[in-house]
């Protein structure tokens, strides 16, 4: 939905410079209206959330100039939400699972690609739902059967699949800083030297 970005904790921690890894919509400074407030308010709020074990998710709603924040009930996150964001208007709301809960269920997943490949269902990556409402599968082919086969496997998690082929990142910036460790090869095995 336009004007709507959805924040892993990763990308809500480091709102505005973290880019969403193949995991789900856009992240603050993606594609979309943009509220710098809302971005730098979502970092705040992430770095608030750091190592709760209540915390969902979060998304920024720019056209509404609000930030949702999912978790499950917790007075005391509730409180450090507020605090860390306070001239922002906020919303929070309940979620069925946490982000630990969804970890899980993505670690278990992850853990066992060797089994889904042997089913002939490759696993390109998976991610939480920022709404605390179960995980994302993301697969390149066949998404309806992986579906099944996926929660007939892992029952006690909601997973979503999704058909999305692996992207490899491609740098486009400046040249990256090489720092080497150790001895430099003599002159010779260098090719032009």
């Amino acid at each position: 939905m336009p004007g709507i970005r959805s924040l892993t904790p990763a990308s809500a921690a480091c709102a505005a410079a973290l880019a969403l890894v193949a995991c789900g919509p856009a992240t603050p400074g993606g594609p979309g209206p943009h509220d710098p407030r809302l971005d730098a308010a979502a970092g705040k709020i992430g770095r608030a959330v750091a190592g709760s074990r209540t915390y969902a998710g979060l998304v920024l709603d720019a056209r509404r100039h609000t930030i949702t924040v999912y978790r499950r009930p917790d007075r005391a996150l509730d409180a450090r939400i507020r605090a860390a964001a306070p001239h922002v208007k906020l919303v929070l709301r309940t979620a069925p699972y946490s982000l630990t809960q969804m970890r899980a269920a993505i670690r278990r997943v992850l853990a066992d690609r060797a089994y889904w490949r042997h089913r002939r269902i490759t696993i390109n990556g998976a991610a939480a739902r920022p709404t605390g409402t179960g995980v994302i599968v993301f697969v390149p082919d066949h998404p309806e059967r992986a579906r099944r086969e996926l929660s007939g496997r892992y029952p006690r998690m909601p997973i979503t699949v999704r058909k999305q082929t692996a992207v490899h990142p491609i740098w486009t910036g400046p040249a990256p800083t090489i720092t080497v460790s150790g001895p430099l090869p003599p002159k010779s095995t260098v090719p032009g030297h």
